[in-house]
């Protein structure tokens, strides 16, 4: 006890103000490196590069010190370094690129460095998604951010399309983003392609406690992914899958600093499928482009985004009669902005303007009714931030103006007469926030600020304040409260087993005396322990109150709302939650183990009505172990698993089978109706699933590059488990509706040149 106390103290008397910056290059291109991994013994916390290739290791103790940089596809260099008591030391690194694929880098999520990203400061309890992180995850049958952020907290629907379920909140209540960017609706359908082609992205960051200047007006987080720099050299990356043709190339322009960057996806869900009649027809894909130029001493970027989604589905339950009707679905998202970034020598400047559009149409036909959606929103805005580097201290702040316009235009007629929904509005909001983070000691700082925002003269205040702590180098504790506030909301009925197969958020923005604004006040503590290297521990717990929220499903049957027969068009609610969640990972240059658990207590409130939503299981297990017994040969196993399931019983005929290569589609068929008097009573067995997936990598360096070719595949429900998504009442008998048997899920190649 005594030599563990001397030793604390010893370390505490060598801790002094010294910083060690710089800036991590390839050393073939001299492009930057994002995501290198910097490690510097007897410091705090290792940190990795942002998007500028820059770190910044604050806290450093005096005398010689090693430092270890690793990056994925790189040598890792090892150097020393003679660190002062005060000032800072600034050294640059080129790392060699390798033709053979490196142990992983650990990256753990308070370790990200701020910088030229506009990403902002990453906290503890963020999740962190690099390139490298991706390719091992064992959860993955194909890279997808979404996916590779869920666990714990966080929910992705394992077999159908969605966004994100983050600490109890929808899919509506999370902000997503590409460079600063906002895009809509990021789910493709079926959840046949994630929500961006990843071979265009060098990282991505969901944020969870504090107040995120790039999305000042969501309630439960944001996702905010960063394209990669073009590069100094012409390269390409693509694959073909059972699922998805994707290609992205990127390469340098004519003068200096510029480059391009294009990407595009498509998916192939009815290639070869037969002419069953219940299988899902239609087609899916996105594409992004980038270009970078030198301006003004800064970067100027211009980014335009889409992606499309149309199809159509049987009405009614084949063979139960041979009409060729069907229903069809179909949404689009744009957006395109350009964005500006100016380092300056103790701060960043980066002004960034956008338009951002979203486009939904639905024909819907039931028996006794036939409902036609038209749903668009619209946005445009402007935005300037200035934060501190990382190795300088100081306050970040933020000015955004924008305008969110939607028009809403939903029609039924059935055999009481024509009825109808219709809203549109323009909704301004300007928002100024602020953000600075104080020093307490060596080992604690606190953040803290607020975002004012003023829509049509109403003003709504949402501080926040998080306390980091790191009792000892492997050790950090975080507790955190903030209150946040959403103007648009969406009205899609997601208790409608539709929003499966049509997972789009219809946004309706607020208004007077129609559709209010909606809060949330969230309270959470964060532990996270490393007690060895590539070993990562943590736990938290959370509680939030949310109010002012739009309930499409306290008065709907269908996929969306059409109309009310009570006397006003919403219901609005509340919601309250608590939960806890734990989490282990281990990586090492062979094994990737990752195993997660959630608990969660939720509960929607309308009058005195009050249910469990369907993505809300109290319980949630995610499970999984990536092998390489050989160079470039490896060997995944993952698991999920919910306990506590509840869902919303509906009437009628209703055929479903998620998409997998055995049936080369996926399967949806019927017009049923969910029970609006019995919102979430349906109690549902456990869900488990066990995947299984293989790939196998050759690498072969020509003239200087590295290039490569993979193939992949994976079998998912490898135990063939029956699981439920509901129940179906028809004529009197209930039948239960089963997932996804054991089956192929997908097979490909991908190469990299």
């Amino acid at each position: 006890m005594l030599a563990y106390v001397a030793a604390h103290l010893i370390l505490a008397v060598q801790l002094s103000d010294a910083s060690v910056t710089g800036v991590i290059r390839d050393a073939s291109s001299g492009a930057p490196l994002i995501g290198a991994s910097v490690a510097i013994t007897g410091s705090m916390r290792d940190v990795v590069s942002d998007a500028a290739g820059r770190f910044a290791v604050t806290s450093v103790p005096v005398g010689s010190r090693h430092m270890t940089v690793r990056c994925f596809g790189h040598a890792s260099r090892s150097i020393e370094l003679l660190v002062p008591r005060q000032g800072t030391v600034s050294i640059d690194i080129a790392l060699e690129p390798v033709a053979t694929r490196l142990a992983p880098v650990a990256v753990f999520p308070d370790a990200v460095s701020d910088g030229a990203d506009g990403l902002g400061r990453v906290t503890i309890g963020d999740r962190v998604v690099t390139p490298a992180s991706l390719a091992q995850h064992p959860l993955l049958a194909e890279p997808d951010v979404l996916r590779a952020v869920s666990g714990g907290d966080v929910f992705a629907r394992p077999e159908t399309a969605g966004g994100l379920f983050v600490r109890g909140g929808s899919s509506d209540q999370v902000a997503y983003s590409l460079d600063g960017i906002p895009v809509f609706n990021v789910a493709h359908l079926g959840g046949l392609l994630g929500a961006w082609n990843t071979d265009a992205l060098s990282g991505a960051r969901l944020s969870l406690n504090a107040q995120n200047m790039r999305a000042p007006s969501v309630l439960s987080g944001s996702l905010e992914a960063t394209t990669r720099a073009p590069g100094d050299v012409f390269n390409v990356r693509g694959a073909v899958s059972s699922t998805q043709l994707r290609m992205t190339a990127a390469g340098p322009l004519a003068g200096a600093k510029s480059g391009y960057l294009f990407s595009m996806r498509q998916a192939v869900p009815t290639l070869g499928a037969s002419s069953d009649r219940n299988l899902v027809r239609g087609e899916s894909g996105d594409w992004l482009g980038k270009l970078s130029v030198s301006l003004a001493h800064g970067t100027l970027s211009l980014l335009a985004y889409g992606s499309g989604d149309d199809f159509t589905s049987s009405r009614v339950v084949a063979p139960l009669t041979t009409s060729a009707a069907r229903n069809g679905f179909a949404w689009e998202s744009r957006s395109i902005g350009a964005s500006w970034l100016r380092v300056l020598s103790h701060s960043d400047v980066r002004a960034t303007a956008w338009q951002a559009t979203t486009h939904a149409t639905a024909d819907w036909n039931t028996a006794t009714s036939d409902s036609r959606l038209d749903a668009r929103r619209t946005d445009y805005g402007v935005q300037v931030v200035r934060q501190p580097t990382p190795e300088h201290s100081g306050t970040t702040l933020s000015a955004r103006v924008e305008l969110m316009h939607t028009a809403y235009d939903a029609r039924a007629t059935d055999s009481t007469g024509p009825v109808g929904l219709r809203i549109d509005a323009a909704t301004p909001v300007a928002t100024l926030s602020g953000d600075r983070a104080v020093t307490l000691s060596s080992t604690a700082h606190v953040r803290f600020g607020t975002a004012l925002s003023l829509r049509r003269g109403s003003l709504a205040l949402a501080p926040h304040a998080q306390l980091e702590w790191w009792p000892s180098a492997r050790l950090s504790l975080s507790t955190a409260a903030s209150r946040s506030v959403q103007h648009v909301q969406s009205l899609r009925n997601s208790e409608s087993v539709v929003s499966h197969m049509f997972p789009v958020d219809l946004y309706v923005g607020a208004s007077s005396g129609l559709v209010p604004s909606a809060h949330s006040d969230q309270a959470s503590v964060t532990a996270e322990l490393h007690p060895m290297t590539g070993v990562s521990l943590s736990i938290g717990a959370y509680a939030r109150a949310m109010r002012g929220l739009l309930m499409a499903a306290e008065r709907q049957s269908g996929p969306f709302a059409v109309a009310s027969t009570r006397d006003t068009a919403f219901a609005t609610g509340t919601a309250a939650v608590t939960g806890a969640s734990t989490g282990f990972r281990y990586e090492s240059d062979r094994v990737t183990g990752l195993l997660t658990y959630s608990w969660q207590h939720l509960r929607y409130r309308q009058a005195a009505n009050q249910y469990a939503p369907e993505y809300a299981a109290p319980h949630r297990v995610e499970a999984g172990v990536s092998f390489e017994p050989s160079p470039g040969l490896t060997l995944r196993i993952g698991g999920i698993a919910a306990f506590g399931r509840h869902a919303t019983a509906v009437r009628g005929a209703v055929e479903w089978d998620g998409c997998n290569l055995a049936d080369r589609a996926c399967e949806f068929a019927g017009a049923p109706q969910s029970s609006p008097d019995a919102l979430g009573a349906l109690a549902l067995p456990r869900y488990t699933r066990v995947d299984v997936g293989v790939r196998k990598r050759w690498h072969r360096s020509l003239y200087g590059r590295d290039n490569g070719i993979a193939m992949y595949g994976t079998i998912s429900n490898v135990f063939n488990r029956t699981n439920f998504l509901t129940r179906s009442a028809q004529d009197g008998i209930r039948t239960g509706v089963e997932m996804r048997s054991r089956a192929p899920l997908v097979a490909g190649m991908e190469w990299q040149f």
